[in-house]
């Protein structure tokens, strides 16, 4: 145990990770040592203890955090603490580099998490820029929300607006993409009326498909035919492929939808959910936010989603310590950032995921073959509505209803 707590005070790998790796060497060398070892539950909380030797007591509320020193540093002793803000309590992290980017970027991206947000605060929220270089997004500043009020968001980017302009930089992109968050989405239609504001298509799709599963249609959309145009995968992929209509379409479409599919008991909860929610003029989301027709750019937060999940296994626990999290946000701004001069200098642009190529070459083809005339608004629907995938999960006849993040793209 001494040499296991020796690795956790001396290495950044987390804590899970080590002591995996120290049974799995035990077994390899000794197989029956394993036995009298403690679980990693019996013992987490001591191995927890060990690391947080290394860094300030924790603030026992959010009012008492402070981060002081070489905390609010980045390399060479530049500042990385943009905005450190009383009331509402959040911090803003980044460089004037992140600045540049920021507002020189035409789109940009936020969301937050939640499982690697550092106790006391309620999100570690994210801000990306579309890179041409990566083909990707590239996260470019790091901020530690108190909650997800609109007040706090409208106070957040009020405030980053200020500090942009501190340093002689404007933010003022073209489109931003976020997720369905009311209380975000009313604070940046009011901060940014010039830009064009886009809900991510995952979670657009994430909401249809959750409403499948709350009115309890799960086996039947496992059990549909892709051939049938009937079924309730069907009716889920009409609804989703509704996001890459013309909008002018979208009643017509609805109404065909509602007929066709009628005959689903309890059919009719789902058409009042998806009409008040996405389809009447005073819906709860407007069709220009989730609408994508006629739009060739990055539609979801694909990028944020798996940046996401890389972050959520460095940190390596739910609701860390906040200077761990705050060493992990630095190596990852420090990785980003390298990351992006290899591949400038190389000139070799990276390449998307080769699951999303093809269907987003055959999106932008029927996009194309339906203005020009080769196909007719029935047509381009249908094809389009078949381009809305469907995964099997099945384990001796139960549905596991736990899905990859990539799902619904």
């Amino acid at each position: 145990r001494t040499h296991l707590k020796e690795q956790i005070r001396e290495s950044s790998v987390p804590i899970r990770k080590i002591f995996r790796g120290e049974i799995i060497n035990r077994y390899s060398t000794e197989p029956d040592s394993v036995c009298t070892l403690p679980q990693f539950n019996q013992i987490k909380n001591s191995l927890y203890r060990v690391k947080n030797i290394n860094y300030p007591p924790l603030p026992k509320s959010i009012e008492d955090v402070s981060i002081e020193g070489k905390w609010r540093l980045y390399l060479n002793g530049e500042n990385f603490t943009l905005a450190d803000n009383k009331n509402p309590r959040y911090f803003v992290f980044g460089t004037t580099d992140s600045l540049k980017m920021l507002c020189s970027s035409d789109h940009i991206f936020a969301d937050g998490t939640f499982k690697s947000s550092p106790t006391p605060f309620k999100q570690l929220y994210s801000i990306h820029i579309e890179s041409s270089v990566l083909n990707n997004t590239l996260p470019v500043l790091y901020a530690l929300l108190p909650d997800k009020f609109k007040a706090t968001y409208t106070i957040f980017f009020n405030d980053l607006r200020k500090i942009c302009a501190q340093y002689d930089f404007i933010l003022n992109p073209r489109l931003i993409t976020v997720d369905f968050e009311q209380g975000c989405l009313k604070s940046l239609q009011n901060i940014f009326p010039n830009s064009e504001l886009k809900g991510c298509n995952f979670h657009f799709n994430k909401c249809i498909f959750k409403k499948i599963t709350d009115l309890g249609w799960q086996q039947q959309y496992y059990l549909s035919s892709n051939d049938d145009l009937h079924s309730v995968l069907a009716l889920y992929q009409q609804t989703c492929a509704l996001a890459f209509m013309p909008v002018n379409s979208i009643d017509q479409l609805w109404c065909n939808i509602m007929d066709n599919f009628d005959h689903i008991p309890d059919a009719h909860h789902f058409f009042d959910y998806v009409t008040d929610t996405w389809i009447d003029p005073d819906a709860l989301f407007p069709k220009k936010l989730w609408n994508y027709y006629s739009f060739h750019g990055l539609r979801t937060h694909n990028g944020l989603e798996g940046w996401h999940h890389r972050l959520n296994s460095n940190v390596g626990a739910t609701n860390p310590n906040l200077f761990l999290v705050l060493e992990e946000i630095k190596k990852d701004y420090i990785f980003n950032m390298a990351t992006l001069k290899q591949v400038q200098h190389q000139e070799n642009k990276q390449r998307r995921k080769k699951q999303y190529v093809p269907r987003n070459r055959r999106i932008i083809n029927l996009m194309d073959r339906y203005a020009n005339g080769t196909l007719t608004l029935n047509e381009y629907f249908i094809k389009i509505s078949k381009t809305i995938g469907k995964k099997n999960h099945f384990v001796s006849g139960l549905i596991i209803m736990k899905l990859p993040h990539d799902f619904f793209y």
